[in-house]
Formats: C-alpha cells, structure tokens, sequence
C-alpha cells in the first residue's frame, strides 16, 4: 500500500505538472541542426519501454517494470495500470513548445539544479533518455524540461514542452463505462489524466491534476450528483471545461431538487455517443460559450427534446413521480400542493405530450412509458 501511494504520488505530480494545452503558440524558429537532439523528448513506440524510474530531489525513489505486459515495482508488487498509461501518454505525446528567452536561461538552469523530477525511460532494459522536469510555464500551458540521452548527454539550456491533445477527468461510477469513454478519448487524441467513480474521488483527482476538461456522469449513484460536482468545479474555476453526460435526455428528468447545470457547461445524452465526433463536437462547445451567457447548450439525439423543451418544471417532476408509482395524492404530499393542481397538470401534461389511450391502457401507464423512454430505457413505446 505504501508502495502504490508513492506511485499514485509520483505519477500524479509527473502528469500533473505537465500542463496539457491544445492551444498551441508559433514556436521559435530552430537555432541549428544541433538542437534538435535537445528537444527530441518524445518515445515514439511506448510499448518497448521496459521500465520507468522516477526520481526526485527529496529522496523519493520509484521503479516501474515491465514484464510480459503487466507493470509492477521495484519490490515486485503489482501497480495501477491507468497510473502506468498516463506516463506512457505524456511519453509519447509530449512535444516541444519553445526556446526559453534568455534573460531566464541562467535563472531556471540554476533552479532546477535543485529542483526537479528526473524520470528515465529504459527499452528493452537499456537507459534511453532521462527527463528532468522543472516548474510550469507562465501561461501554464507547458513545462519547463532539460533532456539527457546517451547520445547527446544532458542539455544545457531548459526548454518549454507541453503534451499535445486535450487533459480529461472522467467521473463515472460505472467502471466499464469510464473503461469505454478512457478508450474513446484516446482515440481522439485526449490524455486522461485521472478518474473518478464518486464527487470526493473526483475533487481531489481535479486538485492534483488541474485539467482541461471534465466528462461527468449525471446520475453517480448514491451520493452527490455529477451535477452538484459541475457546480463545486465552476465555484473554484472558470477555465476548466464541463461536459456532463447522462441518459436522461435533459437534467430535469432526475427531480426539480437538482439545481441547473452552471453556466457554460454542455449536456449530451449518451446514447448519441456512437463514435468520438459527439464528443468532439461537445468538447468544441465547452471551450466556445461565453461565461456571460451562462447558456447550458445540449448535444443529443434530437428525438423528444421539443416535447421537452414544452413542459414546465413542475410538469417534468409530476412526469417522474407518475412514472415512480405515486398517486396524486401523494404526489401533491411530496410537492407541497393541492390534489387539484395536480389534477389540472396531469390533464395538461395529457394533451401536450397527445396521449393516445385505448381501453386496455389507462393514461398513467402511457405517461410512465413516455417518462422511461426519456431517460434512456429500451422498450417503452416510441414518441
């Protein structure tokens, strides 16, 4: 336990600091042939890297080996392969950003003489570059690293680096899923840089590795909602990007208790997720609303979203609670009303949504069938 802590430690300060950005600036104009080997920190192929160590200044010590695919310490004991495939990513993805002006050559030479992780990368079992990484750029948007190979030896100068693609946190309470959505971000060229299955996961994964972009479930479970999760985000940050998935067709659905997504976050219904294109799309939204607007846009199937976007609050919360197998009088109980309103609110829900009935069918179970195929179950009969 001691061992994956220091690992968790390690690997998450690694990927933490460097700060990934898709937003990239003109790099300066190469000085020479001879300072490419002093920029060339990426591994192209990550699956003949054989073992890792990270090492910094204070005497923390880590080894990472592998054998026929699985990755485990120094000590021998098995570690996190997600924890493991963020330093493989940052490996691979890392590119470099620019040249430091002069003025603050001498400055961060002198510094990260004393401050810096020093991770080594081995192929095959053999030592093929080391990284030295120092502070965070100003913009935040890079990192500030020294490069030492066998070939070249240990640069002079610090140069600035960044990791390209997109930083992600996915809070999911459903492993497979968050297994699915890791894959599909990957594949779009997204690093993920932690996961999380609950909001107090999620806080303190989001602290550690500032990125961004989060991807919340709605629905987490018992517990906090990935709504009230959205809400803690935009309290402490207004640069991180919030996308909220859920099989609801829009956030009402789960109960008026819930508050509105903040502002600028962007709604998308998980089954319109087919491909990475509705997430690229979403993603592209969260980086373009304005904060002023405060405008929570939706990215979904399209299917029942006008009849949606006709009913009122208490309208879709009457909806839930048919569909939940109250009477109208409890429901009036719960919503603090009179059994007439919610009488007058049924009939009206009736004639928006044209509900046909037969005589085999009365028109609470029509209601509840609508409400199922809302949120996302198979089989209820189609609007």
């Amino acid at each position: 336990m001691k061992s994956y802590k220091k690992l968790i430690g390690l690997s998450v300060l690694l990927v933490g600091i460097l700060v990934l950005s898709i937003f990239t600036i003109d790099l300066l104009k190469t000085r020479g042939n001879s300072d490419t080997e002093w920029i060339n920190f990426s591994i192209e192929d990550t699956t003949k890297i054989t073992k890792i160590v990270i090492e910094d200044t204070y005497g923390q010590h880590m080894e990472l080996i592998q054998e026929h695919g699985n990755w485990h310490d120094e000590k021998g004991e098995c570690v996190s392969k997600p924890n493991v495939s963020f330093i493989l990513e940052a490996a691979k993805l890392i590119e470099f950003k620019g040249y430091l002006p002069d003025k603050s050559k001498k400055r961060f030479t002198e510094l990260m003489s004393t401050q810096h992780i020093k991770v080594s990368y081995y192929i095959d079992g053999e030592w093929t570059k080391s990284w030295y990484i120092g502070p965070p750029t100003q913009d935040h948007y890079g990192q500030i690293m020294l490069l030492e190979t066998e070939e070249a030896g240990k640069s002079s100068y610090p140069v600035m680096m960044s990791i390209s693609g997109m930083s992600v946190v996915i809070v999911e309470d459903d492993s497979f899923t968050r297994l699915t959505l890791s894959s599909l971000l990957r594949e779009m060229g997204c690093v993920v840089v932690g996961e999380a299955g609950t909001v107090a996961q999620a806080l303190e994964v989001i602290a550690e590795t500032q990125p961004q972009l989060v991807l919340i479930d709605l629905d987490l479970g018992e517990g906090p909602t990935g709504n009230d999760l959205a809400h803690a985000i935009r309290e402490t940050s207004r640069d991180i990007k919030i996308v909220v998935l859920s099989t609801f067709l829009e956030p009402r659905l789960m109960g008026s208790s819930h508050a509105p997504l903040p502002d600028g976050s962007v709604f998308v219904v998980k089954r319109s997720v087919t491909g990475p294109e509705v997430l690229e799309q979403a993603f592209r939204m969260a980086g373009s609303v304005p904060d002023s607007e405060g405008r929570v846009l939706a990215v979904s199937l399209g299917e029942s979203r006008h009849i949606l976007a006709q009913l009122s609050d208490a309208q879709v919360d009457i909806l839930r609670l048919i569909a939940t197998g109250y009477s109208n009088a409890e429901i009036a109980r719960r919503l603090v009303v009179n059994e007439r309103t919610v009488e007058k609110t049924i009939a009206r829900l009736i004639k928006q949504l044209d509900v046909q009935t037969d005589k085999d069918q009365n028109q609470r179970v029509v209601l509840t069938q609508i409400y199922f195929r809302l949120i996302g179950v198979v089989g209820s009969r189609n609007l």
